[in-house]
């Protein structure tokens, strides 16, 4: 179970890091693409970059270590996660993706799973004795709606990718060529997210 928690974060802030270390690699075509697609100057272009490379490689570093060192500051990390939650908000409008419905959906799952990871570091930070909760009950429905949350954010790129056409299978096969195996994998899907 211990490295179920730890792969968890791992693997979701890959993608940041990766993002970044893109960032950096292709910075002259991330730059040409801000200043003519984007009709960004220079500096606010560099500066957008420059800022995206920033939260998503302290961000994941941060959650990586909380993921990785038991006794961590979870707060930090918790903070850490909501900025890379702010940046995948952030990112369709800087790129121009508003209108790519992939780009969308692929940002709503890493959101959910970056919800499932707050909620996460939640139940861990609950579960830490503290001189206010000795003695008293505590209300977890706030957690338990984000759980909730994140999971239907999850389930949405199924959706979407189970619809988008005939080349991504999912139930847009199923309905054209159905089989007991994508049917079976559909229900148990709908029914883990509720």
């Amino acid at each position: 179970q211990e490295f179920l928690e730890a792969a968890g974060p791992t693997l979701l802030v890959l993608t940041f890091l990766e993002d970044s270390l893109r960032v950096v690699q292709q910075w002259e075509g991330q730059m040409a693409f801000m200043q003519s697609t984007m009709h960004l100057g220079y500096y606010l272009g560099a500066t957008l970059l420059f800022l995206s490379m920033l939260v998503q490689t302290v961000g994941s570093l941060v959650v990586l270590h909380a993921a990785l060192v038991p006794s961590a500051k979870l707060g930090l990390a918790k903070r850490a996660t909501w900025s890379l939650l702010a940046f995948t908000i952030v990112q369709p409008f800087m790129y121009g993706e508003l209108t790519n419905i992939d780009f969308l959906c692929r940002s709503l799952t890493l959101a959910g799973g970056l919800l499932l990871c707050t909620f996460a570091q939640s139940k861990q930070l609950a579960s830490r004795p503290r001189a206010s909760q000795w003695g008293l009950p505590q209300s977890n429905f706030a957690a338990d709606k984000l759980q909730l949350f994140g999971r239907l954010m999850l389930t949405l790129l199924f959706f979407f990718e189970a619809l988008a056409g005939s080349n991504s299978g999912g139930l847009h096969s199923l309905i054209e060529a159905p089989r007991l195996l994508p049917a079976v994998t559909a229900v148990a899907l709908i029914a883990a997210a509720v």
